[in-house]
């Protein structure tokens, strides 16, 4: 089927005097679609191989860990400090209450000590941790 008359799209002298009037819009030459052709790209991955990915550094669970253990042997060794220091208090006052309960909870902070410096062998350590204290 042949089109009747001009066309806009493919008729040039309409096409100029449209775009003529167009106020700055329209041009015959666009600057910004040859700069797609020179457009260089960024080389911050150029070290980088295709196919090399990043294996993801395995999480461990913070009560596995040295520093939880750690936690747990400093807060046993106040607890055992704090009810030795009471026991030495009741033992001057004469109060037997306070001297047996603070006698417990001394027992129970030494064994809270020993437990924790045992387990504290097989805490583990993150391999990136490990890696910084050898170069050191």
């Amino acid at each position: 089927m042949k089109a009747r008359g001009p066309m806009l799209l493919n008729h040039e002298a309409v096409a100029r005097r449209l775009l003529h009037f167009a106020g700055g819009l329209g041009c015959f030459f666009e600057l910004a679609f040859p700069f797609v052709f020179f457009e260089t790209h960024q080389t911050y991955n150029s070290g980088m191989g295709r196919f090399r990915i990043k294996k993801k550094e395995v999480v461990i669970p913070f009560r596995e860990t040295l520093a939880y253990r750690m936690i747990l042997l400093t807060g046993s060794i106040i607890m055992f400090l704090f009810a030795l220091y009471v026991m030495i208090g009741a033992l001057r006052a004469g109060i037997t209450v306070s001297f047996i309960g603070a006698g417990v909870i001394g027992v129970v902070g030494a064994f809270a000590i020993f437990y924790n410096l045992d387990h504290l062998r097989d805490a583990r350590i993150p391999k990136k941790t490990l890696s910084k204290m050898k170069r050191r």
